[in-house]
């Protein structure tokens, strides 16, 4: 069965709700994982503990936001719902007991560490990019532009692999959630969304899209061949890597192949369309 965060995924993304229709991937060849994006159909998604940045989907429960009464009463509220045959006077207690811990600024610092663990064993995410054209990417990602770039049509690959889609928001500061206590459905995916699409500052040159999802915490996830709309081929790529590309990109059948080169005005690549 479904979990809640399943059933209530995003509606199909289109351009007028602020995402392009397309989405983009940097991969290179000499890796045997990047290579099973084009050799197996497969995209891998990652649990934020293998993310370049530590400091990725990290958060900051908000638990002081809320009145001791109300704070209270939820934690009562929460009780009931795990101990449904319990006395009054267990339901109190125990609601006491998590108020206490719930401002105990030691016990929060490390409820939020084991929330985050917990998230990484359950919640994965694939990362992609409004770009296909950011030279730092490709120095990134892509092997120093000895790799490729993969196009994705953001329609059908959201409905392909499912979950949920965000572009990211970028900001100085962790996302601060004021705590549902318990919340399910479209409120908990509220949640959910807030920190895995909030990144810091500086990263805002990436202009990642996510599609993050339940279950698939390190996962690889086949996606529609009809999806693949470009491939994109680095500007320093071998012969043997292009060759072996085009070979592959024959089971894609709208797939466009492009060739990158270094721009000789700009620090900039253009790109030409070579089948």
């Amino acid at each position: 069965m479904a979990t809640p965060f399943e059933l209530h995924t995003s509606p199909n993304p289109k351009p007028s709700d602020g995402l392009p229709p397309v989405i983009y991937k940097y991969r290179y060849w000499s890796d045997k994982w990047h290579k099973r994006t084009l050799t197996e159909a497969e995209l891998h998604f990652a649990s934020a503990d293998e993310f370049n940045d530590p400091f990725d989907s990290k958060f900051h429960l908000r638990y002081d936001l809320i009145p001791d009464k109300e704070l209270l009463e939820r934690l009562e509220k929460s009780a009931i719902g795990a101990y449904p045959n319990e006395s009054h006077e267990f339901i109190k207690s125990r609601a006491q007991e998590a108020f206490a811990n719930m401002r105990d600024e030691d016990y929060l610092d490390d409820f939020h560490e084991r929330k985050y663990i917990e998230n990484n064993k359950f919640i994965g995410v694939l990362s992609l990019s409004e770009k296909s054209d950011n030279i730092l990417m490709w120095s990134h990602y892509s092997d120093n532009h000895k790799g490729f770039v993969l196009g994705f049509d953001t329609n059908c690959l959201f409905d392909s692999v499912g979950g949920t889609i965000h572009a990211l928001n970028y900001q100085e500061k962790y996302p601060e959630i004021i705590p549902g206590l318990g919340l399910r459905g479209d409120a908990a995916i509220r949640e959910i969304a807030e920190v895995y699409s909030t990144k810091s500052s500086l990263w805002s040159y990436e202009q990642e899209v996510r599609i993050f999802k339940a279950n698939a915490a390190k996962k690889n996830l086949q996606y529609n061949l009809g999806c693949l709309r470009e491939i994109i081929l680095g500007c320093k790529i071998s012969q043997d890597d292009k060759e072996s590309i085009m070979n592959e990109a024959k089971k894609f059948p709208n797939a466009k192949i492009y060739q990158a080169k270094m721009s000789k005005r700009s620090f900039a690549i253009d790109v030409q369309q070579i089948a």
